[in-house]
């Protein structure tokens, strides 16, 4: 796999972002965003633990993107406590396969900004059946690259 397109980049994170701000928006009970030139509602799950919504890919399959659910003790919730406690913002996302009836986690959005919205680290790895690998970071020393034979 190689280095994602720009534009693929900024789609992911848009969405990435839109889940985040729908997520902290305690003042509508209503939030879309627009994905490939076309309108989504977004899901925000009980007691405002996480935000999610169901896009399709460049084939029509289905993914469900979904924010680190905040009600749940995990290592994610509490990165993104411990963010809180410094002044960042740190948000997950998680893109889940859910085709044919699977639930395979597919890629991970991690973002961290200052609280004026500067970005300190983002990052977009992909899983497959060989593991894991960094196609996006703001810092391109840390892209990883798979061995070639």
């Amino acid at each position: 796999m190689t280095q994602l397109d720009t534009s693929i980049v900024q789609s992911a994170l848009d969405v990435h972002n839109s889940l985040w701000n729908a997520l902290y928006d305690f003042d509508s009970d209503t939030h879309t965003l627009y994905y490939n030139d076309a309108q989504y509602n977004i899901y925000i799950g009980k007691n405002r633990g996480y935000a999610s919504v169901n896009l399709p890919n460049l084939n029509g399959t289905q993914f469900l993107w979904i924010t680190q659910n905040l009600n749940k003790s995990t290592y994610g919730t509490l990165q993104v406590q411990q963010a809180r406690q410094r002044n960042e913002d740190h948000r997950i996302t998680w893109i889940v396969d859910t085709s044919h009836g699977k639930f395979e986690y597919r890629t991970a959005i991690h973002t961290t900004s200052t609280d004026t919205g500067e970005l300190l680290h983002g990052t977009i790895d992909m899983y497959d059946q060989y593991g894991l690998e960094t196609v996006w970071c703001n810092d391109p020393n840390k892209i990883t690259k798979k061995a070639k034979f």
